[in-house]
């Protein structure tokens, strides 16, 4: 358990934090958020005494962190930023095995801790253990960084506003991917963000800052439920507002975590992207993202040659509704053309999403009962 005692922290004349106390569980993830300068990951870098607070006290297992070693303590606590920091020079598996070398792991420990963790978030060891950060995408940069925050097996992780510079597809898959890593291990999460959406979807329990009090501390069912005051009802924003929405358009509830690739792709690559994303078709885009058709198993193993570009072998035939298609005529299309998913493109054909059943019964019940996004996190 980790629990603030009427913490308050300045800087010059300016409070930034003003006699601050809560309590986080074991196991728990909890979010921070509120208006930039609110005080949210000054709160956080206290944790690991990256900022040391002006009065009060921080326990974490009912042990003054002030009377703990600053580089003992932060070897027990994994923290994950937004520029990730990965060193340019090691590779992955150096990068992840830094904190247990420190602790004088083995070399035959340090690989089992690392092959189980790449496998975690997907990325085989073989594949790439041995490769440097810049031949990594931002999306598996960002993995790696919260493998490395995770090697040591800390009972606690802080996380600043790790994925705000991924773009919206790979940002949600991590959301994912640290959500289930963190209740398959069970650990605290303390994580910053500014993003409710994000916020809602991550929490166990949201703590809503400003000016460096809590405004309110809740799960998301009841944030969204009773919002304590005027400015946490307007970063809830659309989240609220969508109740009943008798103008709902395709945009607003399809499901952004597209399958695709490229024309260019092979038979055997395709395969693999089938059987690791779990689809039994993928969306085929040029590099602006504008849709050329779609490639099915049956298409592969009816005409798929190895060594040979999928190009060849497009279905044409997919449904295309536009963004700004309503909610019951885009429900209507799905359900009468029996198709298992609808293609959400903008303007000149760019692939933003995809409405299926699963999407269609969300807004379904948003429009009911309210984002129940939460409910299911």
């Amino acid at each position: 358990m980790i629990r603030f005692n009427g913490i308050s922290k300045s800087f010059g004349k300016t409070k930034i934090i003003d006699n601050l106390s809560f309590e986080v569980n074991e196991g728990e993830f909890i979010v921070l958020i509120g208006p930039s300068g609110c005080g949210k990951t000054t709160t956080l870098k206290m944790i690991n005494k990256l900022i040391e607070p002006d009065g009060g006290s921080i326990n974490i297992d009912g042990t003054n962190i002030s009377d703990v070693d600053t580089v003992t303590l932060r070897r027990k606590i994994g923290y994950v930023i937004q520029q990730i920091g990965l060193f340019p020079n090691m590779t992955v598996e150096e990068n992840i095995c830094i904190v247990p070398k420190l602790l004088k792991w083995d070399k035959e420990k340090c690989l089992e801790r690392t092959k189980e963790l790449l496998e975690l978030v997907s990325m085989p060891y073989e594949d790439y253990a041995k490769k440097y950060p810049t031949e990594l995408s931002g999306g598996q940069q960002q993995r790696v960084g919260v493998l490395r925050a995770l090697a040591a097996q800390p009972p606690i992780v802080l996380m600043d506003e790790p994925f705000g510079a991924l773009d919206p597809l790979t940002r949600d898959a991590l959301q994912d991917e640290v959500k289930t890593l963190q209740q398959k291990l069970n650990k605290t999460i303390i994580f910053v963000t500014h993003d409710m959406e994000e916020a809602l979807k991550m929490a166990d329990t949201i703590i809503f800052m400003d000016k460096g009090k809590i405004l309110q501390k809740a799960s998301p069912e009841e944030m969204l439920r009773n919002p304590a005051g005027d400015i946490i009802r307007e970063f809830m924003g659309k989240h609220m507002t969508q109740n009943n929405n008798q103008d709902l358009k395709a945009e607003d509830f399809m499901n952004v975590n597209v399958v695709k690739t490229t024309e260019n792709k092979q038979t055997l690559e395709c395969l693999e992207i089938m059987k690791r994303k779990k689809v039994n078709s993928i969306i085929v885009t040029d590099k602006e993202n504008t849709f050329k058709g779609i490639i099915t198993i049956e298409d592969l193993k009816n005409h798929g040659k190895v060594g040979v570009p999928i190009g060849t072998m497009l279905n044409k035939e997919a449904q295309l509704i536009h963004k700004d298609m309503g909610a019951k005529e885009a429900f209507d299309m799905l359900i009468e053309t029996k198709r298992d998913y609808l293609i959400v493109v903008a303007d000149d054909d760019k692939v933003i999403g995809i409405i299926n059943k699963t999407s269609m019964v969300k807004a379904l019940a948003d429009a009911l009962w309210g984002d129940l996004e939460c409910m299911n996190s």
